[in-house]
């Protein structure tokens, strides 16, 4: 489907009709883009197609029930991350418990009022919004800084290189100087082999608590990395002959 006016567009499922044509029409009202249906089969298959910016499904329904569909679409890795808001005349915590479990974003029961719902899905879709454009911006800071400490490793590898081919100093201080630049490589190495690695992770992160997780890593490892360039600046100070034989004694 073609959203030329960028409206969001939200997949209702709801086996009673009266109630899905209520919801559908209150939906249109408030200036949403609604498609429905009324199983949960077909639910799954227009979730595939049409990818919705937000679902809501009943739990109670023939040939799939909400519960199953909520577990097909947090399978999927094109439809894991898209708001759920289930519905049921049920009031047992226990269901409220289970679908929360299983990813629901939230849990609306039966009959309800029209604002609930639509501050509920306003609500979410924000969030919706919110986490992309932290997770987008998060993306590339990380981008930028692996960029950054590989241009620093570039360098920091060239000067080993130097070191330990230049006639400048004697065998002995480009050993020293050797072995402190291998020293500082490895520390470098590590940090952005973490960003790397959490980068990925994070961009298949399905859950929120373990996307913040990355972001910790990903934090955390950046400061080591401007650690290890501060250290490196500092070494060029002390990098000269005159140096390098006391330096030996601790290296």
């Amino acid at each position: 489907m073609d959203r030329i006016s960028q409206k969001k567009l939200i997949l209702v499922i709801e086996d009673e009709p009266q109630m899905r044509i209520g919801i559908c029409r209150t939906l249109e009202l408030a200036g949403y883009e609604v498609i429905a249906t009324d199983n949960g089969l077909t639910g799954v298959e227009f979730a595939s197609l049409e990818h919705p910016d937000m679902i809501i499904c009943d739990v109670m329904m023939p040939k799939m029930d909400g519960f199953e569909v909520l577990k097909l679409l947090r399978q999927d890795q094109e439809l894991f991350d898209v708001p759920v808001i289930m519905l049921t005349a049920k009031s047992d915590r226990l269901d409220q418990r289970q679908g929360m479990e299983m990813g629901a974003d939230d849990y609306i029961t039966k009959p309800f009022k029209t604002e609930e719902l639509l501050v509920s899905i306003s609500t979410r879709l924000t969030r919706q919004e919110q986490f992309a454009q932290k997770l987008a911006t998060t993306q590339a800071r990380a981008e930028c800084q692996i960029a950054t400490l590989q241009l620093v490793l570039k360098e920091v590898q060239d000067q080993l290189q130097n070191a330990e081919t230049t006639a400048l100093i004697n065998q002995e201080t480009a050993e020293v100087r050797s072995q402190l630049l291998k020293n500082f490589c490895t520390q470098l190495s590590n940090p952005l082999s973490n960003i790397n690695l959490s980068a990925k992770l994070l961009s298949e992160a399905k859950t929120e608590q373990d996307r913040e997780r990355y972001l910790q890593v990903l934090r955390s490892e950046y400061e080591k990395g401007l650690t290890v360039l501060n250290e490196i600046g500092a070494l060029e100070q002390v990098l000269s002959p005159a140096n390098l034989r006391i330096l030996k004694r601790f290296s």
